[in-house]
């Protein structure tokens, strides 16, 4: 969103953000054929909320993004979260660097994922580059 089209992300998105992430939550699931994706709509859901709750981000929004959370979730075969503690966090010129903000969105992302919705998707990638893609290829190849 942010090179594509010059909106704020992270801590600075807002209505705008939100809603161009959830236009491409949607887009996502309506591609034709599987896809594995880098991101999924617990991700839109954990930011917005976040973004609610910090009050950069209004309550339409929100409604409207667990809405779709509550439409889209039942769509997902599997939810890959990497555990946090192996993957540091470093300055790429996107990601935001403030250690506050990642915890929170780690509390909340670790919340919806072991809620009742999305506990029986998901497969903690954790380890090496390699232990991880071992692990999504055999969660890929058991599906």
């Amino acid at each position: 969103m942010k090179r594509e089209r010059n909106l704020d992300i992270n801590e600075e998105g807002d209505n705008i953000t939100q809603l161009f992430i959830m236009r491409e939550h949607l887009h996502n699931h309506y591609l034709r054929g599987n896809a594995l994706l880098d991101r999924c709509i617990v991700d839109g859901m954990v930011y917005t909320e976040f973004l609610f709750n910090e009050k950069k981000v209004d309550r339409w929004v929100y409604v409207y993004t667990r809405q779709l959370f509550d439409l889209l979730i039942p769509r997902l075969d599997v939810i890959f979260y990497t555990d946090p503690k192996d993957v540091p966090l470093e300055d790429d010129g996107e990601r935001s660097v403030d250690v506050s903000f990642r915890n929170d969105i780690i509390s909340c992302m670790e919340s919806y994922l072991n809620s009742d919705t999305c506990k029986d998707k998901v497969v903690v990638l954790s380890g090496s580059v390699e232990e991880r893609m071992k692990t999504i290829l055999q969660t890929m190849k058991n599906l």
